[in-house]
């Protein structure tokens, strides 16, 4: 039986840009036992158009991979050892609250009327989640691209709270690589026959053939094609199996969580702050990846701060570009382990 998402209710959350979300909740799935002394947790954070599921090696919707490889008894986040929390963001499609809701004040969905969120936002969600659980101490937050934004923001945020960060195919600011890819998407969207102002709800067919395409070519700059490739050596099969993954992810995601995430996404700047951190670090890019280049590496390796202790670099050698953490996952479980358990 796969295993069951689970929901923590909020309550009315004050936002950080002056709004607030009411009866807000967030969906997430647990791996391991919290041990008595509640230090041995780990929070782990999804991608912008994944779910928190990719935790699970059972997980259909894992639009950047699945971490399931790593994640599980003996593995190289031993849930033997930890307590594995991954919670699904504010604003996606996956059973957070999101734009697809219905907004109590209005009766209606939030639509393109959702509130703006920020990472502030989503790691104190996420902190009281924690505390409800009977996390008193996190020994690790890591994410991977977007859920690699909210780990820098909960090193520099609640940097008491945490032993180890460990931010994956990321940076400490949003809008390498996002701000044009935002603008491209909403031309996309508002391109669209469908779109009608955001209010798309009673036109989704037509909607999800717009975000077919979408994803395609996001697809394409993950990396993916090269994978499956190497799986099917047949090109009419590769392009086959690309529509497959691009048509299941569009029947379930909402454009304006898109936009919603983007837009948070591109407020995301930490880099001012990494001198705040105290945690250790494992700072985990890929040769192949162009969202996020080796080449970014050393602007947070000099800005860490040599008090936090350990800061770690290691580099995936993978031809599979964004997807590197999960379908390469072999080529660095050895250093996560170590840098996890030493």
């Amino acid at each position: 039986m796969p295993l069951p998402d689970q929901h923590f209710e909020l309550g009315e959350l004050e936002l950080a840009l002056g709004d607030s979300l009411p009866n807000a909740r967030l969906a997430y799935v647990t791996l391991g036992t919290l041990n008595s002394r509640g230090d041995n947790a780990i929070l782990v954070l999804h991608g912008y158009t994944s779910s928190h599921r990719f935790v699970l090696e059972d997980d259909p919707d894992n639009a950047e991979g699945s971490w399931g490889p790593l994640i599980g008894p003996g593995k190289a986040i031993d849930t033997n050892r930890y307590f594995v929390i991954a919670p699904n963001a504010l604003g996606s499609s996956y059973g957070s609250t999101g734009p697809g809701d219905i907004n109590e004040r209005t009766g209606k969905r939030w639509g393109p009327e959702f509130p703006a969120l920020t990472f502030e936002d989503q790691t104190n969600a996420q902190q009281a989640l924690l505390a409800w659980l009977g996390v008193q101490q996190l020994h690790a937050v890591m994410g991977l691209s977007m859920g690699g934004f909210g780990a820098f923001q909960w090193a520099v945020q609640y940097p008491e709270k945490l032993r180890k960060v460990i931010p994956v195919l990321t940076a400490p600011w949003g809008s390498l690589n996002q701000a044009a890819s935002h603008q491209a998407v909403t031309a996309v969207l508002e391109s669209s026959a469908a779109w009608h102002n955001g209010w798309y709800y009673e036109h989704l067919s037509q909607m999800q053939d717009t975000l077919e395409g979408i994803r395609i070519k996001t697809l394409e700059r993950y990396g993916v094609p090269a994978w499956l490739e190497s799986e099917l050596h047949d090109a009419i099969k590769v392009q086959a199996r690309l529509h497959d993954m691009a048509r299941h992810w569009a029947a379930k995601f909402d454009a304006n969580a898109m936009l919603a995430l983007r837009a948070m996404i591109n407020r995301f700047d930490v880099r001012a702050r990494l001198t705040e951190a105290h945690a250790e670090l494992l700072y985990v890019l890929c040769r192949t990846d162009s969202l996020f280049p080796p080449s970014i590496v050393s602007e947070t390796l000099d800005q860490w701060p040599k008090s936090a202790g350990t800061a770690k670099y290691v580099e995936i050698d993978s031809d599979y570009g964004h997807f590197a953490s999960s379908l390469d996952w072999h080529k660095w479980a050895g250093a996560l382990k170590q840098f996890l358990d030493h």
